[in-house]
């Protein structure tokens, strides 16, 4: 692909991105993208198709990086403990550096997945796997206890998800005096990590006690 070519592709996949974020998948037409990216119709055309071709390889992107990433916590030469650890920093770091993938997920969660390809959807299904991996890791290094990974799955990233992406409400709540939810995420994943750790150790007072 030529130079200019591909600064166009990768200028209307970050366009599209935070489109897509802003307003879902519905709500954001082939004109809004092109303007907003300084490119004409037949440029998403060339490129991906049409707008759902380019919206799917934005979400295919961004599953893709994540999925990589959280791989390579699981596969890394360490204890489960460590490995669990790593697994909620990476997840908040995740969404932290890239705000705009939990946003466009929990969008399409709503919409029931009907706009996800099935690369997608493999990436997806990937992040269990891995996390039963951890949870078995532990349970034969004698540290963790037999738990559920479809829920200790959903635990760790729907509530790192929820949590990055309503950071705005919990700046009006503490603007307007209402309470004072915390704003960093720090504390949230320390919180979250002494969370699981209490659910799968085995010595569940040293569970309490870990910092």
């Amino acid at each position: 692909m030529k130079g200019q070519d591909r600064a166009t592709r990768d200028r209307l996949v970050a366009t599209a991105t935070t489109l897509f974020a802003d307003r879902g998948f519905n709500q954001v037409t082939v004109r809004d993208i092109c303007r907003a990216a300084r490119a004409n119709v037949a440029a998403i055309n060339y490129h991906f198709g049409s707008k759902l071709g380019l919206y799917r390889e934005v979400v295919r992107q961004g599953v893709a990086d994540f999925a990589a990433r959280m791989r390579a916590v699981v596969e890394g030469p360490a204890s489960a403990e460590e490995k669990l650890g790593a697994w909620i920093n990476g997840l908040a770091a995740h969404f932290s550096e890239q705000p705009m993938l939990p946003r466009i997920m929990l969008r399409e969660l709503a919409d029931g997945g009907v706009h996800l390809d099935n690369e997608t959807l493999r990436d997806l299904t990937s992040l269990l796997p891995l996390v039963l991996r951890i949870v078995r890791q532990g349970t034969s290094e004698g540290t963790f206890v037999e738990v559920d990974p479809i829920a200790l799955h959903f635990v760790l990233l729907g509530s790192t998800m929820i949590f990055t992406t309503n950071a705005p409400i919990r700046r009006r709540i503490r603007q307007l005096g209402f309470a004072q939810p915390p704003l960093e995420i720090a504390p949230f994943v320390r919180h979250l990590h002494e969370f699981a750790l209490r659910s799968l150790r085995k010595d569940r007072e040293h569970a309490h006690s870990h910092r």
